[in-house]
């Protein structure tokens, strides 16, 4: 109604976004992600229930996706260097990387709100970070009345008061839009290769996307777009679906 409420409830949100960073990051080293991927093996980390319930749901899809979403990739990642440009790992540095990665490995006692480490695995929130934090904002905001939109790039959410016009990019031309519709709900993500997948060794394209099955980087020359209520959903199967082809 007025710029005052509105930079009053963006400030909101934004900190609930903050919060949610301050938990998942794997970039923070004082996040509580990053204090897991840190336990000593078979030791147990208590966790703020808002995690506790989230990794409940990550493990809830990881078994719903037969592990094509598995979150506990973190080494293959690092072996793949992911995040530093890209690398072809030797055929040893891969087997031990897929050797330390798996949701399996992680165990969750719900009751006591903590969880544990099996083996030396680090789990990754690439694929479930965007949509926990949108899902977050939305409970904070549900009793507020007007219509708002975040756009985190690879996802978007709405309130559901207003449509919202949204256009989808072309998998492999990201500047031309393949469909534009109205988003009056909920949230879509898209997972796909045009923006972050990498080229290496003159033409070999490296995946920023793990397929868990055989720790290889996933490239297609498509995208996958999901819509659900939850953003969490949307964000965990826009990935699953990606890895299945």
């Amino acid at each position: 109604p007025d710029r005052e409420s509105g930079l009053n409830r963006l400030d909101r949100m934004v900190r609930v976004i903050e919060e949610t960073e301050a938990e998942l990051s794997t970039w923070q080293h004082d996040s509580v992600l990053s204090a897991l991927n840190r336990q000593p093996i078979a030791t147990w980390l208590p966790l703020p229930n808002s995690v506790c319930v989230l990794l409940e749901q990550v493990a809830t899809w990881y078994r719903r996706t037969n592990g094509r979403f598995d979150p506990a990739v973190g080494r293959l990642i690092e072996a793949w260097s992911l995040r530093d440009g890209g690398h072809h790992p030797s055929s040893d540095i891969l087997v031990t990387a897929k050797a330390r990665s798996g949701f399996g490995h992680i165990s969750l006692d719900p009751a006591r709100c903590s969880a544990s480490r099996l083996a030396d695995v680090t789990i990754d929130a690439g694929g479930f970070g965007k949509g926990a934090a949108l899902d977050r904002v939305r409970r904070a905001e549900h009793a507020e009345s007007g219509a708002w939109m975040i756009d985190f790039g690879g996802q978007i959410a709405v309130s559901s008061e207003g449509d919202w016009p949204v256009a989808l990019a072309h998998p492999e031309l990201r500047d031309i839009p393949v469909v534009e519709f109205l988003l009056g709900e909920g949230s879509i993500a898209t997972t796909g290769g045009s923006e972050r997948d990498v080229f290496i060794d003159g033409n070999l394209r490296i995946g920023h996307v793990i397929d868990p099955r055989n720790g290889m980087p996933v490239s297609r020359s498509i995208s996958v777009t999901v819509w659900h209520q939850d953003a969490l959903a949307a964000d965990i199967l826009s990935t699953a679906l990606y890895v299945m082809g």
